[in-house]
């Protein structure tokens, strides 16, 4: 058992136990290709995999969920996506067994965006590595469509085999320019718009932003930016560096008035960490209209600036809904709710006239609850804002849901009347990407364990009112 039941004053609320999980619980669950661990929850295991790492996943209109990761020690390639059915189960008629990897190059790749279009086609950014010269290695942007079964897509960038027949024909793929695809949203019109990160520097400043655009055959749009691709620093020393450990991915994007808006923790020179937002026009040109020269740079007043971004969502009125913790407490709490109008001004209508809120996740006791990066926040249909992520001391995970009317936490929301909701899973869970699906009910998933060498993927989904969903 997980958790036990400890008195709350007149309530009752949901502990973890600590003790034991480590070394007990977690091996168990690391053995088997798919456990469920609980109703709801489930760790996932690929087979032929040493470990895996979670990059984004999307909920297609049935349910069912495309899960990018890097899968290790995989000999088709650590360039992964997994088809999970509504029921929990991996997708027998995508790939073999659920689970599709490509192989981009000789020297590893991995897939972190994902997005379905509206053909049922599923595209897929990351990176390939490539080797230039003896010790010398550079990462170089990745895109990928397949069709609904998992088998590459000819209609996406196809090259014919060459006239002398040395060279077979390709298609499915793109590699581009040196970089790291992040994420990968579809236009209305099919255009496929990447953002990531870029290993080039200026101005003193490191790993600018980078949106790439694409036809819907794959083809570079060279309407957008230069050459199909557009980037932008947040000013000298102010740094948007790839992490270390892709738990603490630190870039989300959306579309926002008829422009791309990306969001990161960025790293400012010897202070610490910000908020930070750019927006690029449909032409790639960053936005006049928004911020400062289509540039957001925000840290509270009064605070340290050191602050971990929590995703963000765009909300039915264009603005921008986003959550993150600093180091000094606001409003007694160590989470943090902001909101931003489209020009990048904080909302007045919000937090008493400051544009943010303070939020109390700390219901159950634990120093403090991280709210996780990428894809950490979504919108539901009521315009409630719904989070994931873990406790300091990585004992914990949880998803949560803020009324953003009433500026609380939702008390309707989870069976312990606190708005917050503990995911049952062993120590070393990290949720990084929340979702709902068209039914309302929600959808958490993320890595769990200690090395990332050696992570899986595990997923829970709730129903509508944050209760587990029995059916999963």
């Amino acid at each position: 058992m997980l958790f036990k039941s400890l008195p709350c004053g007149a309530k009752t609320c949901w502990r973890a136990r600590a003790i034991g999980l480590a070394s007990s619980l977690l091996p168990v669950f690391l053995l088997v290709p798919l456990a469920q661990a609980q109703t709801g929850y489930h760790i996932l295991s690929v087979p032929g995999s040493t470990g895996d790492l979670f990059g984004h996943m999307a909920v297609d209109g049935n349910g069912k969920m495309y899960i990018a990761a890097r899968c290790y020690g995989r000999t088709d390639g650590g360039f992964s996506v997994i088809a999970v059915l509504p029921d929990g189960s991996l997708d027998p008629a995508w790939g073999t067994g659920g689970v599709v990897s490509t192989k981009l190059t000789d020297y590893g790749s991995e897939a972190r965006g994902i997005a379905i279009q509206t053909d049922g086609k599923i595209v897929v950014t990351g990176n390939a590595t490539r080797k230039l010269r003896p010790n010398q290695y550079v990462n170089y942007l990745a895109v990928v469509r397949y069709n609904s079964d998992g088998t590459l897509d000819r209609d996406f960038n196809y090259v014919p085999p060459s006239k002398k027949g040395n060279k077979p024909e390709t298609y499915g793929t793109v590699i581009d320019s040196p970089g790291y695809g992040w994420g990968v949203m579809v236009q209305g019109d099919g255009k496929i718009v990447v953002e990531g990160l870029t290993s080039s520097s200026g101005s003193g400043q490191a790993a600018p932003i980078v949106t790439w655009r694409y036809h819907a055959d794959g083809t570079v749009d060279t309407t957008y930016g230069t050459a199909g691709r557009a980037e932008g620093y947040f000013g000298d020393g102010y740094l948007t560096a790839a992490p270390l450990d892709p738990v603490d991915n630190n870039l989300d994007f959306h579309f926002q008035g008829g422009g791309i808006l990306c969001g990161a923790r960025i790293f400012q020179s010897g202070l610490g960490q910000i908020l930070g937002f750019m927006r690029f026009q449909a032409n790639g040109l960053l936005d006049p209209n928004f911020a400062s020269g289509g540039v957001l740079r925000y840290s509270i007043p009064d605070t340290a600036q050191n602050v971990v971004h929590g995703g963000f969502a765009v909300d039915a009125d264009d603005r921008i809904v986003t959550i993150a913790t600093p180091d000094v407490a606001v409003d007694d709490c160590l989470a943090v709710v902001y909101r931003f109008n489209l020009d990048g001004s904080l909302d007045p209508t919000f937090g008493a006239g400051r544009g943010y809120r303070g939020i109390n996740l700390n219901v159950f006791g634990f120093m403090r609850w991280w709210p996780q990066t990428t894809g950490g926040l979504v919108l539901d249909a009521d315009g409630k804002a719904v989070i994931a992520g873990y406790d300091y001391d990585h004992i914990a995970a949880f998803v949560a849901r803020v009324d953003m009317v009433a500026e609380t936490l939702d008390l309707t929301f989870g069976e312990t009347e606190t708005g917050v909701v503990l995911i049952p899973t062993p120590p070393d869970a990290y949720p990084q990407q929340v979702a709902i699906r068209p039914d309302g009910r929600i959808v958490v998933a993320g890595n769990i364990g200690p090395n990332r060498f050696s992570r899986r993927i595990f997923f829970a989904r709730f129903l509508p009112d944050g209760t587990p969903d029995p059916s999963f």
